[in-house]
């Protein structure tokens, strides 16, 4: 058995891992313990460009001289833990940078346990070379807050395509929406919406962005859509146009009706046209063109 693999394992004894919330982005940052400022860590959490979790943790602090050494170390998350084999690298000569001089240093093992995205407890063993060279010592306990770190947003998760057809005396109007989320109760939607009048033989077409709100138990969407073709040849084009619509219930799929609340038309040579709800809309499970 070698060093890394015995000082991982004494760590483990010393301390059992309590899964809880599993660590993410939104871990990564500066940290520190306020009665100790002046070294700290910085950790990061993601992924590798196959996808795999990784996470980095950055050490920087001393040894019983004063004298500072920077460590380093990484490993796969597990749940709210985060154990590392820290290395300390040396012997790299400024201006040449050769990867072939650095020499890597056994810096013993340590332990992050997070509480929340910013509250954290930190444990150390030291190996046998930083407990002879640097006079480390064990650390059982010690208390970490988050100091700084880049916001993050909630995990980005698409929640697939949604289609509602709003029927009226004057026109069928279908949306066809991509619906992604994007934390926090909000969302990010991109679609196509297709626009037909009774007894036509024309529709319109053409693509709609834009957001939803989650408020209580409804979804509050602002869509925008322009450069909409496919109107009668001798018509003016429609240039642009802005939806808001209001979706009662707790799901969008669930949704049996919305209200279109508001709504304006631009066009190239016409006024612009507004009017309001309310407008019910039909929810059609299977996006089936009206």
């Amino acid at each position: 058995m070698n060093w890394k693999s015995s000082t991982l394992i004494t760590l483990l004894c010393l301390f059992p891992v309590l899964s809880a919330v599993a660590i993410g982005p939104e871990h990564s940052g500066s940290w520190y313990w306020d009665e100790q400022s002046g070294h700290g860590f910085s950790i990061e959490i993601g992924e590798l460009p196959d996808g795999s979790p990784l996470g980095v943790a950055y050490w920087y602090t001393y040894d019983n001289q004063g004298n500072p050494i920077f460590m380093l170390g990484s490993s796969v998350p597990d749940g709210d833990v985060l154990d590392v084999l820290f290395q300390s690298p040396v012997g790299m000569i400024f201006g040449e940078f050769d990867p072939d001089s650095v020499i890597r240093e056994d810096g013993g093992a340590g332990r992050f346990v997070f509480t929340d995205e910013n509250t954290a407890t930190f444990q150390y063993t030291p190996s046998d070379f930083s407990v002879a060279k640097w006079g480390h010592s064990p650390i059982a306990f010690m208390p970490l807050v988050k100091l700084f770190g880049i916001p993050v947003g909630g995990a980005v998760d698409y929640l697939g395509e949604f289609c509602w057809l709003a029927e009226t005396d004057e026109s069928l109007t279908l949306f066809r929406l991509g619906i992604t989320s994007e934390g926090d109760g909000h969302h990010s939607v991109n679609g196509h919406v297709t626009e037909r009048q009774p007894g036509e033989e024309w529709e319109s077409s053409g693509p709609i962005t834009g957001n939803m709100e989650i408020i209580g138990d409804e979804r509050i969407m602002t869509l925008h859509s322009s450069d909409i073709d496919g109107f009668p040849p001798e018509e003016s084009l429609l240039v642009s146009s802005v939806f808001h619509l209001r979706l009662n219930g707790a799901t969008l799929d669930g949704n049996g009706y919305a209200i279109i609340d508001f709504y304006n038309l631009t066009y190239e040579h016409f006024e612009p046209k507004e009017a309001g709800g309310p407008i019910e809309i039909q929810y059609l499970p299977d996006c089936i063109v009206p």
